[in-house]
């Protein structure tokens, strides 16, 4: 196992009840940080049979912090605000929506992967709500991921960022990547704005045109140049 801070333990397997497949069960001190783990398989046989090895598996661990909201809440968002369908994981077991804009963990060359969209999603916004230096409220969030969702998918296309789409005798005009604008106009609308007036450390011997209007008397006079 690869932790996603480059450390690594050996974890030992057991076989799972009579079948070909191995189980392990985390213990404390296995999980540090939220992140990919990756882990890759690795079975010795026994009686003269070579070792194998299985595939590469990456886990996503999220922490108790994470703002994420629930899947299933997410989904009904998506579908609200944007034109796009998602297949559930519950439809993705029962094998059915196969039509979905965004298939559960699955995609094709006109469908997207919610699963995968999802993962880049949350990176891509808490990288940029650290770097602005704010925080979204829980229907902010739900939107954020909405808007960066439907872009990613978008993407897809090679048409994804044109301004004017035509079909038959239909044409449709549309800002330039529309959905990743909805998502910074979330971004924005978030922004606290700092009210509080700060007065230079010789903000008395300032001339009275540069001092903060409350520290203005009525008879203060202000040159208009």
């Amino acid at each position: 196992m690869l932790r996603p801070d480059g450390t690594s333990k050996v974890c030992t397997a057991t076989q799972y009840l009579t079948t070909t497949y191995i189980t392990y069960t985390t213990i404390a001190g296995d999980i540090t940080v939220s992140g990919d783990y990756k882990f890759h398989t690795y079975v010795e046989w026994g009686g003269g049979i070579s070792p194998k090895t299985g595939e590469n598996v990456t886990v996503h661990v999220y922490s108790s912090t994470d703002t994420l909201p629930g899947e299933y809440e997410l989904i009904e968002v998506i579908e609200a605000v944007t034109d796009l369908s998602v297949q559930t994981q519950a439809q993705s077991e029962a094998l059915t929506n196969l039509s979905a804009s965004l298939l559960y963990n699955t995609s094709s060359r006109r469908q997207g992967n919610f699963s995968i969209f999802y993962r880049m999603a949350q990176s891509r916004l808490n990288r940029d709500l650290l770097e602005l230096g704010i925080t979204l409220n829980e229907d902010d969030t739900k939107l954020a991921y909405a808007y960066l969702i439907q872009f990613m998918y978008e993407r897809k296309f090679k048409d994804y960022n044109a301004t004017q789409i035509s079909s038959g005798g239909d044409s449709v005009t549309r800002p330039s990547a529309s959905a990743l604008q909805s998502y910074m106009d979330v971004l924005e609308n978030a922004q606290a704005v700092d009210s509080t007036i700060e007065r230079h450390t010789d903000y008395t011997n300032y001339p009275t045109q540069w001092k903060n209007t409350q520290d203005l008397s009525p008879t203060d006079e202000i040159p208009i140049e």
